[in-house]
């Protein structure tokens, strides 16, 4: 995400294109290319400490051999795990806006909601001036302040707000989080499996990736590392991501020996901060919707297969009465980590983000 986009648009161009996440249409996304900052929290759940009671410890008691600094992720797993989260960074563990024409999607974090709130001013139009440029920042600026006052879906009237990152981090502890929590109801290492699909999962990013890890073992109380990501393939589109999804799980299937236990996979995915409606096909086939996605998923597993798959697509979007539409990766809200948490076999589980919820 580009975290810098409403400055770049006062001060010039827009930040020119770096290598990262590839946007809607082949367009290159910008990502911020500082260090992320991964403060610990003292409970292993992070702000819902006690919600541990209600989630099973064992997950952090094993953990997975780390990587050896600046290698690369592999694509394969072990024969005898049992459930695999998918997991992408943006849209899922920050919340960002696609904006039309941009090279980069607009991060929520609190410098671009302090340079919306200062080009806004207190009555919410605009006080730019100064041709197309101060524009594009006028119409960033308020996309920034829609996404802020947007309530999140049966959280009591919290919003979107509280899920900004905080300057220099590229993530949202509060979804940091909400994963955490999730990899540890997924059950032990090494039958549970948490695979990267992000754009960070190219060899330039191992560094976000190695602080990430430190992020989500802060909130485990454990060491935490990816155990591996989906193959590096040219991603342009939903379609894109959605079909290298799907060449991971067939590999998966061609390496998995007789009498592999039934699998269940869990997909976190934005896809380029596009609503279903908007999916391109995926491999000829028409996929729109989240149930064919999961169902395209399923498809490339051998006939027959023990494989169930919940894909959960953090996107959100809506059309502001001036006629601006909002498209955002939206993170793992409440409803999201409710959804996640009984598909994982825990329907009682508590938010670590919000316990009373």
């Amino acid at each position: 995400f580009g975290s810098s986009g409403i400055q770049s648009r006062l001060r010039a161009a827009r930040v020119a294109p770096q290598a990262g996440r590839p946007a809607p249409c082949g367009a290159t996304l910008t990502e911020r290319p500082r260090t992320l900052s991964c403060a610990m929290p003292t409970s292993p759940l992070g702000a819902g400490g006690a919600a541990v009671a209600r989630l099973p410890a064992s997950a952090v008691c094993k953990a997975p051999k780390p990587r050896a600094p600046g290698s690369a992720l592999g694509e394969t797993l072990r024969d005898d795990v049992d459930t695999i989260l998918v997991v992408d960074v943006d849209g899922v563990l920050n919340v960002g806006a696609r904006e039309e024409h941009a090279t980069a999607a607009l991060m929520l974090n609190d410098d671009n909601i302090q340079h919306a709130s200062r080009i806004l001013g207190g009555s919410g139009k605009s006080r730019a001036s100064g041709g197309p440029q101060a524009a594009a920042a006028a119409k960033s600026a308020q996309r920034i302040a829609a996404i802020c006052k947007r309530p999140l879906p049966n959280e009591d009237g919290v919003t979107y707000e509280s899920l900004a990152c905080r300057a220099p981090s590229m993530v949202a502890d509060p979804l940091v989080a909400r994963l955490a929590a999730l990899i540890t109801l997924a059950g032990d290492w090494p039958q549970r499996a948490v695979v990267l699909s992000s754009s960070w999962r190219k060899a330039t990013h191992t560094g976000r990736v190695r602080n990430l890890e430190e992020h989500i073992s802060g909130h485990l109380g454990g060491r935490f590392t990816f155990d591996a990501a989906t193959p590096l393939i040219e991603e342009n589109c939903a379609a894109d991501r959605l079909a290298c999804i799907g060449d991971f799980i067939e590999n998966l299937y061609e390496q998995r020996g007789q009498g592999s236990p039934p699998l269940r996979v869990l997909v976190l995915e934005d896809f380029f901060i596009t609503a279903a409606h908007d999916w391109q096909p995926c491999a000829g086939r028409n996929v729109s919707s989240v149930k064919s996605a999961e169902s395209y998923i399923r498809g490339r597993a051998p006939p027959g297969s023990d494989l169930t798959i919940k894909l959960l697509h953090t996107h959100d979007e809506w059309v502001m009465p001036s006629g601006l539409r909002i498209s955002i990766g939206c993170g793992i809200t409440g409803e999201h980590f409710k959804e996640a948490a009984s598909f994982l076999g825990f329907p009682l589980a508590v938010d670590p983000v919000r316990p009373r919820v």
